[in-house]
């Protein structure tokens, strides 16, 4: 239930963007919109893993996923500074 199969990686039982996407590329016959291709635009402080795990893997042209999150150690609780600090190195 992880995207890409990582322990550390996202915990998301279902992904709205990419089901989402899936829907919107379904044939109109079977019950989707028929579109033929979908852009997802991720602006947030993670990388969505799992959206671009679903989307991304089979290298489908229907989907374009773009990702832009925030970067830097502090993300994750990693303080360089205050570590340099207290004398402890990474």
């Amino acid at each position: 239930l992880r995207a890409m199969q990582a322990i550390s990686n996202g915990f998301c039982l279902l992904n709205a963007a990419a089901s989402a996407a899936l829907y919107a590329t379904a044939p109109q016959g079977e019950g989707g919109l028929g579109l033929k291709r979908v852009c997802i635009i991720d602006f947030d402080v993670h990388h969505g893993n799992g959206t671009q795990d679903i989307l991304c893997s089979t290298h489908d042209s229907r989907f374009l996923y773009v990702s832009l999150h925030a970067g830097g150690a502090h993300i994750n609780g990693y303080d360089d500074e205050g570590d340099a600090q207290d004398g402890h190195t990474g």
